[in-house]
């Protein structure tokens, strides 16, 4: 009877961002991914064909259900004021778990996978949502490009601070809002 592993994606993210923050993309392989998860070479094979599908993969799916945590800040009930800031918070958690890793994906091309493409037209329709509940909440309009400007921004802005201000999370966090409130 072949052996059941729960939880077997998460693992396989929490090893794939501990050894990328550590080795580098280039330098991590499916052996080293199996041995930090404590799953056989094999199993992992019969997952993911290579360490590219295995990376993109898993990160994809993380990314899925980090969607899917900021649109349930948009869903629920409350001032979009609020929510704006909400979603900020849980927008630079859900960078922070990542931190390093959209770099070094980056460098080796794999964001071009027509998996993050989905993944950005979805962050843009959440966020863009959210504006719009602004934009009724307060009178504001927003033009189309300036919309997408703005949430290009603030996704850029919260991985730079991800990136450039370790353990600064609360301060990067307030800043976040700060600007936020200045420029929507």
């Amino acid at each position: 009877m072949p052996k059941i592993i729960e939880n077997i994606e998460q693992k396989i993210f929490n090893a794939v961002v501990l050894l990328i923050r550590k080795h580098g993309y280039s330098a991590i392989s499916m052996r080293m991914i199996a041995s930090e998860t404590g799953i056989a070479v094999g199993t992992l094979y019969n997952y993911y064909s290579d360490k590219e599908e295995l990376t993109t993969t898993v990160v994809y799916l993380s990314w899925k259900e980090s969607l899917k945590n900021l649109q349930r800040i948009i869903d629920q009930e409350g001032a979009p004021r609020e929510k704006l800031h909400l979603f900020l918070e849980q927008l630079y958690e859900e960078i922070s778990q990542r931190r390093g890793i959209g770099s070094e994906l980056m460098k080796h091309d794999l964001y071009k996978d027509e998996k993050f493409l989905e993944i950005q037209v979805t962050y843009t329709n959440i966020f863009r949502s959210l504006l719009k509940e602004l934009e009724k909440a307060e009178g504001k309009l927003f033009e189309e490009a300036h919309a997408i400007r703005i949430q290009k921004h603030f996704m850029l802005i919260t991985i730079n601070l991800v990136n450039e201000f370790i353990e600064e999370d609360g301060e990067n966090v307030r800043y976040l809002k700060e600007i936020a409130d200045k420029l929507i």
